[in-house]
């Protein structure tokens, strides 16, 4: 028996590409990552968490945005964990590569021969 997980999170979604969605009650948008140059690219990939209390306060604009207008794709919450589990994953290596070179850049280097120090 599949029990849904009650954490608040009631739709999950991406964007469609070439598609910019404003996450509803906020300033973000979904599908879209500005680069603080005055650009922007799109974003297909990302699934974005939508709470419960987001979704029963703008069903409506959700629904114009996945029926209607066609700018966003239902995902799976297990895509979702999925991806979540992936980003944690690539954070967890950057970190350990990081921590690497660091080590090897403190080790000291050896002097050429006949050079006194």
């Amino acid at each position: 028996m599949d029990k849904k997980k009650d954490d608040g999170l009631g739709l999950f979604v991406r964007a469609k590409p070439g598609c910019m969605v404003r996450r509803f009650g906020t300033n973000q948008q979904i599908g879209v990552v500005a680069n603080g140059k005055g650009s922007i690219t799109f974003d297909t990939e990302t699934i974005h968490a939508i709470s419960s209390t987001e979704l029963a306060q703008h069903r409506r604009e959700y629904d114009n945005a996945i029926h209607l207008e066609k700018a966003l794709d239902v995902c799976a919450r297990e895509d979702w964990e999925k991806q979540r589990a992936a980003k944690r994953e690539a954070a967890q290596e950057a970190a350990k590569e990081a921590a690497n070179a660091e080590k090897s850049s403190d080790k000291p280097t050896a002097q050429e021969p006949g050079k006194d120090g």
